[in-house]
């Protein structure tokens, strides 16, 4: 069985838009989703995901794009 990793980056509301979407395109997948601590009460809401994993929230992590300089 394939496994589908949500990186759950925007709020939950964005997730109600999308996780029927998901489900479509990969219908006979485990969904799992990535949060913040603060985030797995409401991750638990949804009856189609599987799995959510969780890191600790302490601040905001800025993460930057790498360029290619060519």
């Amino acid at each position: 069985m394939q496994e589908v990793l949500i990186v759950r980056s925007v709020g939950f509301q964005q997730l109600d838009n999308n996780l029927p979407k998901i489900k479509e395109k990969f219908p006979n997948s485990r969904l799992s989703i990535l949060t913040h601590e603060h985030g797995v009460k409401l991750a638990e809401k949804y009856g189609d995901i599987d799995r959510i994993y969780s890191y600790p929230y302490k601040k905001r992590i800025l993460v930057l794009a790498a360029r290619s300089c060519a």
